[in-house]
């Protein structure tokens, strides 16, 4: 019998044990059901506090971007408590590094009860801090008394800034340090980095039979451990004193009790203890009679259509309101597969908030071919894959069974001098025969929801990289939008997606964007990404010109939004109805089914160096100046009252040395890269990011206070002097 005949027989053998299976027969998990994103956020069962959607109702969404996203978010998060608007807000809506920041709110918010202080600490607690002592030089006399204490020295009066002091010396996730020297000081992260390639060879021979030989729902990735390690105690740790933060170049020197609520020692490691952080645990907070109001967290992960090589060869495509999984306290659910019951048993809020940050997988769908194929099987040989599997709740357990039992075949040893056959993998026979069956039973093409016997999560970036759809989709009426992905060429690629997603999957809706200049046709760019994403579907259904629809991306991709020129600090936008009237020069006027309030890292540079710096120093009081966020002259000083949070920021752009010209220096800030500051960040960058947003989300959670008309007005004096689009400097 020939290897191709064995194997045929192996699968058919296969399924006619299977057939005996009551699970592989018979019902999956659970009758598939089709719960909304409505359901994740609005738990009204039993006692507790609950909301509902109305007029009032107001979301955040944190996009993704790694660490820096992490920085930008926390200062979102802090504006929130500035204002006091916790107990108005529906629901935190989180991607990626955006689940970062939302992990540190609700894990603290979780544990303090353990803590038994003797004052307890208010969310405000959390996000309060000093500016570091480095930049003493650069500020003025009058902000002396807003300086930390060296960081050597953690001493009486920086206990109440302990918790964003920890945070600031734990920028670098892959290592397990302490540090609060700035980036270009510290290269850990090349020994680290170094040691965690190594170990993921040395996992090359189990990888394989676990995940080529066989496809067990299992992970062996070392740099996924140690990714997961990273956000956990980075984000996680309840510091009990500001000597926490001290410099160490091993948090295991401190790993008990005297520092931290939650550290536990493994394998000669720091790592979090995650009792007490699980989704049951946020649940039972949220509904607790009395308790302090909080936000939702829904946390959006891709669940992958596809978790194979057969799709790795295909192009990936987004649909958010199918690939999309939301997990909340409540429920999981995804648009594709329906409810998932059993997710809490899987995952913790760590373990959920690192596999909507996987950004590497072998199953990421935001790489075009042919760089996908062979970056996936790359990161499959290699063990970095840092998605995770759960069962997928439509396939019975006994298709499963099958499923883990089934071998790649034939062997990938053969006797010397035989021309081997090409490995068949029929452990995704059984997919297979669930499509035919599906075919025969319905007389339809399957709609994927049973291909695989698991569903692979991964980073919520490979599908909405904002997490804004998901409010939207809930009908929730003000949706801050933290857009902090990387994007230093101004391509708004992310709002982009939403843009025309919205036109695609929400029938007569539409986006509107009164602060860029012909932002509509500008985001036909990014039509291909999206199924229904060909010319065709592209003229129809977002209603382009015929000339842009043919081929959008001849000149979009030369230009884009000066991100250090940056005239709106928050951009006002609106979702309408289509088939109501409108007037073009008042875009957002009348009914409007939500308001956007964009915010993100970009800035007027240019008239914020000529208001707040003079050379390297920050100046005492504001230059007599015309600066755009208030179209008018302020003199209060960045380290006023008034501003508060644009000290630090302007501490930042004064501190580092001048460019060729002092437009260029800083660098990219506001605009680093997402795997730059990942893998190698620092407290004063971090601190940068966090109060440019603090300052700008503040702005915008002011505006959600005002009413229809004073909102349809500021949209249309931002259309009336929108953000230009620029050729691209090269």
């Amino acid at each position: 019998m020939t290897r191709i005949a064995t194997a045929t027989a192996l699968v058919a053998l296969a399924a006619l044990a299977c057939s005996g299976l009551a699970g592989c027969a018979g019902s999956p998990e659970h009758p598939p059901t089709m719960p909304t994103v409505r359901d994740a956020i609005y738990d009204t069962s039993g006692p507790g506090h609950s909301r509902s959607v109305d007029k009032g109702s107001v979301g955040v969404a944190l996009a993704g971007g790694g660490t820096k996203a992490a920085a930008y978010g926390m200062g979102v998060l802090a504006a929130i408590s500035d204002a006091n608007m916790y107990g108005e807000i529906d629901a935190i809506s989180t991607v990626s590094g955006g689940g970062y920041a939302a992990f540190f709110l609700y894990s603290k918010v979780l544990l303090r009860e353990d803590a038994r202080e003797a004052d307890k600490p208010q969310i405000r607690d959390f996000f309060a801090d000093c500016i570091p002592h480095v930049y003493a030089s650069v500020l003025p006399a009058t902000a002396a008394n807003r300086l930390c204490a060296p960081p050597s020295s953690m001493d009486a009066k920086m206990e109440r800034f302990r918790f964003q002091q920890f945070v600031r010396c734990r920028q670098d996730v892959l290592e397990n340090d302490c540090s609060h020297r700035a980036e270009g000081d510290d290269h850990g992260e090349y020994v680290n980095t170094g040691a965690l390639v190594a170990a993921s060879a040395l996992t090359f021979v189990p990888n394989f039979v676990a995940r080529t030989l066989f496809d067990w729902p299992v992970n062996l990735s070392p740099t996924r451990h140690a990714y997961m390690q990273g956000i956990g105690t980075t984000y996680g740790l309840y510091p009990r004193t500001a000597r926490a933060a001290e410099p160490s170049a091993d948090l295991s020197d401190r790993c008990d009790d005297a520092h931290f609520l939650n550290c536990d020692m493994r394998s000669g490691s720091a790592r979090l203890n995650p009792r007490g952080l699980e989704f049951g645990d946020l649940k039972a907070h949220l509904k607790k009679p009395g308790a302090e109001p909080m936000p939702t967290w829904l946390i959006n992960a891709t669940a992958s259509r596809s978790r194979s090589i057969f799709g790795w060869a295909r192009e990936g495509r987004r649909d958010f309101g199918k690939y999309t999984l939301q997990m909340s306290p409540y429920l999981a659910r995804s648009g594709l597969y329906g409810r998932i019951d059993r997710y809490a048993e899987y995952l913790d809020l760590l373990g959920a908030t690192t596999a909507a940050a996987a950004f590497l997988d072998s199953n990421q769908t935001g790489i075009a071919q042919p760089w996908r194929m062979g970056l996936a099987l790359a990161q499959h040989a290699f063990a970095f894959d840092w998605g995770v599997d759960i069962p997928n709740p439509n396939v019975g357990n006994g298709w499963r069974a099958l499923h883990v039992a089934l071998p790649l075949w034939p062997w990938p040893w053969t006797k010397p001098g035989s021309i081997p056959n090409l490995p068949f993998p029929t452990y995704f026979a059984d997919g297979g025969l669930r499509q035919l069956g599906e075919s025969a039973e319905s007389g339809r093409r399957p709609d994927g929801r049973r291909n695989s016997a698991y569903i692979r999560l991964l980073d919520g970036g490979n599908n909405d990289d904002l997490g804004a759809y998901s409010l939207l989709e809930a009908g929730i009426r003000h949706v801050v939008i933290a857009d902090h992905a990387q994007d230093g060429k101004g391509q708004m690629g992310d709002l982009c997606l939403l843009h025309n997603e919205v036109r695609l999957r929400m029938a007569t809706k539409h986006l509107v964007v009164p602060g860029r200049e012909s932002f509509a046709e500008f985001c036909a760019k990014d039509v291909a990404e999206s199924e229904c994403g060909d010319r065709a579907c592209a003229r129809e259904a977002l209603g382009l010109p015929a000339e842009v629809a043919a081929d959008p991306d001849a000149e979009a991709m030369k230009r884009g939004y000066p991100i250090k020129a940056w005239s709106h600090p928050v951009l006002l936008a609106c979702v309408r109805d289509l088939r109501q009237p409108s007037n073009p020069d008042q875009p957002c006027q009348g009914e409007v089914d939500a308001w956007i309030y964009v915010v993100k890292p970009a800035l007027d540079l240019h008239s914020f160096i000529e208001k707040y710096i003079d050379g390297h120093l920050v100046l005492e009081k504001a230059r007599a100046v015309h600066f755009a966020d208030k179209g008018e002259t302020d003199l209060a000083g960045a380290c006023d009252k008034a501003n508060g949070s644009l000290c630090e920021v302007a501490a930042y752009v004064a501190a580092l040395p001048f460019g060729k010209d002092e437009m260029s220096r800083r660098g990219p800030f506001p605009q680093h890269t997402t795997v730059g500051m990942t893998f190698a960040s620092d407290g004063m960058t971090y601190g940068a990011y966090r109060e440019l947003a603090r300052w700008q989300a503040g702005v915008a959670l002011r505006w959600i206070g005002k009413d229809r008309q004073a909102l349809a007005a500021e949209a249309a004096r931002q259309g009336a002097a929108p953000i230009p689009l620029v050729p691209l400097s090269r």
